[in-house]
């Protein structure tokens, strides 16, 4: 399904722009390869495909380069919620403890994470001569934690001449970094620190202590760690959905493929449906005639 004038689409809000943005959905095909790189414990893969799915399914192109990574949570939650499901089923603890799954609302997330209150540009006074402007950090997911200092500085102003840093590579900014005076850094990691201690955003609790606690911050991947866990499924659950849509529908593949994971999930349920209806009636009509079977008249 390619995005275009016919193509259905829907708003979400993104905290840092305080305003909706129009995305489209995403389809099986693009869920089945996102579900294949979590299982295969690919990072390096899924961020790509995430930011893909991001860019693809995005009306508006030329903002995508503003995001922070909480409103491409956000962007990432949302897509999830209305083309998967709306829930997140968790275990609690062992099954044999009589701990089950426990069921979680991810409305509920989203409404905590969209409605945070939270400066997302900060402007920060080194000395009479430097000063620097903060930003959200872009990237959901950073493999080096020293990247993370560098990546949230936005620009430099030194003796009024103000120098960007959006357009260096991550080593030209912690080469930039090093030409400027040390107690830049130590500024720039106290004002860090701040931030961290404010943005510590308890989203969801799913069991007893504080490792049953889903704590989301900006300055680490655990927005991208929760979104792994939501977006992760059954891989042969996935094959499942392809091959009952097939044999007992008569889907054509490049249908199944163009759809949503929850438009699929609901004609199979649908089909279930109509089967059980089925049997229910035949079981009533036998009951009907005693339990025997009518067989063909002889002669």
């Amino acid at each position: 399904m390619q995005s275009g004038i016919n193509t259905f689409k829907f708003k979400i809000y993104l905290p840092s722009k305080k305003k909706y943005y129009k995305f489209r959905e995403f389809t099986n095909f693009e869920y089945l390869n996102i579900v294949k790189a979590i299982v295969n414990d690919d990072n390096e893969q899924l961020y790509g495909m995430l930011k893909d799915i991001i860019k693809a399914t995005s009306h508006y192109k030329k903002d995508l380069d503003t995001l922070t990574k909480v409103d491409k949570f956000c962007v990432l939650l949302n897509l999830y919620i209305l083309c998967v499901s709306d829930t997140l089923e968790l275990r609690s603890g062992k099954q044999d403890a009589g701990m089950g799954k426990i069921k979680i609302n991810l409305y509920d997330i989203l409404d905590k994470v969209t409605n945070f209150e939270f400066e997302y540009t900060k402007n920060l006074k080194v000395n009479k001569n430097i000063s620097l402007t903060l930003a959200t950090p872009a990237d959901l997911y950073t493999e080096e934690p020293e990247d993370i200092i560098v990546n949230c500085i936005k620009d430099v102003k030194i003796m009024g001449k103000t120098h960007s840093f959006n357009d260096l590579t991550t080593r030209q900014k912690h080469q930039a970094l090093e030409n400027i005076s040390s107690d830049v850094t130590t500024k720039l990691i106290s004002s860090m620190k701040e931030v961290n201690d404010q943005y510590q955003l308890k989203v969801l609790k799913y069991g007893e202590g504080e490792n049953k606690t889903i704590v989301l911050n900006i300055y680490n991947n655990s927005m991208y760690e929760l979104l792994k866990i939501i977006y992760n499924t059954n891989l042969q659950m996935q094959y499942y959905y392809r091959y009952f849509a097939a044999k007992h529908m008569k889907f054509d593949n490049e249908y199944v493929e163009s759809i949503t994971p929850a438009e699929l999930q609901t004609y199979v349920k649908f089909f279930q449906k109509e089967q059980d209806e089925i049997e229910e009636q035949r079981k009533k009509a036998q009951k009907g005639t005693g339990g025997q079977h009518l067989g063909a008249p002889i002669g």
